[in-house]
């Protein structure tokens, strides 16, 4: 069992859920996790997509934290029971700590994007761990590292957290640091699995910000291909297994 955790689909921006299928199939994914992109707070594509093919595809929404209303729409998004996380930036985490707090005790993932990394939202991510709720946290793209001169200049912090409990990692976005195959941040990714555990990391592919359906199967090829020097143990895990517990309620059979 192969899962993305982290990509894209829609009609306004990206491309639609039949892209994200067709890249799929070519590279042998067998689930997907679709999430909402930043700005857009019309979930019901997305919705509809999921509620298609729920053995296939998992949702995430956003939901705008400044409107009124907010934490009703929570309830409302909960009770439908078709998505199963909501999308927050860093920001909007600081700025709207009572909407994480309620993702949380909903039993709803908080899938964080921090475009700035993870160092100014460390206090609101140490009280998250108190809600009482069985959400977990998913800080995407690996924190959001930063590589200069191919070297890594920013990320490290990300490992300071792992015993923080209800946080997990997404194995994604690293074109946004450096260029294929991500060179710079090979240790980064090895120290990051050896702290979390494999329990905690899923490979997501980003798509389509990565590129296209080629370059979907070469990002997951470095997983599976083991260009990170991962334990073995570890791959099934944070290519499929963790997601498929985390997204699907389920553990792969093969595990």
């Amino acid at each position: 069992m192969i899962i993305d955790s982290y990509t894209h689909c829609g009609l306004d921006k990206f491309l639609p859920v039949e892209a994200v299928r067709s890249s799929m199939m070519a590279t042998g994914v067998d689930r997907a996790v679709l999430c909402q992109h930043l700005g857009q707070f019309d979930n019901s594509y997305i919705r509809s997509c999921v509620a298609s093919e729920p053995e296939v595809f998992a949702g995430v929404a956003m939901i705008d934290t400044t409107q009124l209303g907010v934490l009703e729409n929570l309830v409302h998004i909960k009770q439908e029971g078709i998505m199963r996380g909501v999308r927050m930036t860093a920001d909007s985490l600081k700025n709207a700590p009572s909407v994480s707090r309620s993702i949380l005790s909903h039993g709803m993932n908080l899938v964080l994007y921090c475009p700035e990394g993870i160092s100014d939202i460390r206090p609101q991510l140490d009280k998250l761990a108190e809600v009482d709720g069985s959400g977990r946290v998913i800080i995407t793209h690996m924190g959001t590292p930063v590589v200069v001169n191919g070297e890594l200049t920013r990320g490290n912090e990300l490992l300071e957290c792992a015993d923080n409990p209800i946080l997990m990692v997404t194995l994604s976005g690293l074109g946004m640091a450096c260029e294929y195959p991500h060179g710079a941040t090979r240790d980064f990714v090895g120290a990051t699995v050896d702290a979390f555990g494999p329990r905690r990391v899923m490979w997501g592919s980003n798509f389509p910000v990565l590129g296209d359906s080629k370059a979907y199967g070469a990002d997951l090829a470095l997983l599976l291909d083991n260009y990170w020097s991962l334990p073995e143990e570890s791959i099934p895990w944070i290519s499929g297994a963790t997601s498929d517990h985390l997204w699907f309620d389920s553990v792969t059979d093969s595990l």
